[in-house]
């Protein structure tokens, strides 16, 4: 698949509209509407990328389990004119396992289709309208291993006519023992470095262990959001961190040895 010189890392919270900037010189002149619609497309692929990235700390994963995840429930965009049927959203292929060495890549293929709408006047901004509009484009997702973290970068690549979708196998459940906390708080309670918490669990259980001001924490999470603890050895006692389902989502806190911020 050719590929067009950019490559974003997907943490960058302006990304979308850089990348609409620096494609703009690359493309035909676009309506309104059509670059509305491009630049919806490019933020699902960064978010995707992002969800299925955020808070895993694994090797050895298989790319083709990333792609499938990211067909299940995406981020889409919550802006005037957009509905949950707006997007089209094909994986074209998918190769590797995350790695330390190699990244894998996932390709995808968003189609969005942007209804004409009106956004709320704000401050000096006044209402604006919106055109409806229509775009298509492609997009490689490298997935590279950075230290104990997944990251991702999302470049933009060339649509290949006639590139048929491929339907990837789906994402596996698994759970978290029933005795994960007490697995946790004897490893936390102990003398043993915290790099033994990944022998913990089972892969593909998700870990996550750091001392983080001075305080030793563990997050472990299932293939459910809801399937996530966070303990804390705070001064010589074992702490759960109670965490929300929405403070468990992707894009928010997550299931991270973070959450132990929380306290403070």
């Amino acid at each position: 698949m050719p590929r067009l010189p950019l490559l974003v890392p997907v943490s960058l919270a302006a990304v979308a509209g850089v990348l609409a900037g620096v494609l703009a010189g690359c493309a035909p002149a676009l309506s309104e509407g059509e670059s509305r619609a491009l630049t919806l497309a490019e933020r699902v692929a960064i978010g995707m990328a992002d969800d299925v990235t955020r808070s895993r700390v694994v090797v050895g994963l298989p790319i083709e389990r990333l792609a499938a995840e990211m067909l299940t429930d995406p981020r889409l965009p919550d802006d005037p004119g957009v509905r949950p049927d707006s997007f089209t959203i094909d994986v074209l292929d998918w190769g590797g396992i995350t790695s330390w060495t190699d990244p894998g890549f996932i390709d995808l293929r968003i189609r969005a289709d942007v209804d004409a709408g009106q956004g709320e006047a704000s401050g000096f901004i006044p209402t604006q309208t919106f055109p409806a509009g229509e775009a298509t484009a492609c997009f490689r997702v490298l997935i590279p291993v950075a230290g104990d973290d997944l990251s991702a970068g999302v470049s933009r690549e060339e649509c290949v006519a006639g590139a048929v979708a491929r339907t990837p196998a789906g994402a596996e459940t698994f759970a978290l023992p029933p005795d994960a906390r007490e697995r946790v708080s004897a490893l936390l309670l102990s003398d043993a470095p915290l790099s033994e918490a990944w022998t913990l669990f089972d892969a593909p259980v998700t870990v996550d262990a750091r001392v983080i001001e001075g305080r030793r924490v563990i997050a472990a999470r299932g293939s459910d959001v809801e399937d996530c603890i966070v303990l804390a050895l705070v001064d010589g006692v074992v702490t759960e961190i109670p965490l929300t389902r929405e403070q468990r989502m992707p894009g928010e806190i997550g299931c991270v040895a973070d959450a132990v911020r929380l306290l403070d």
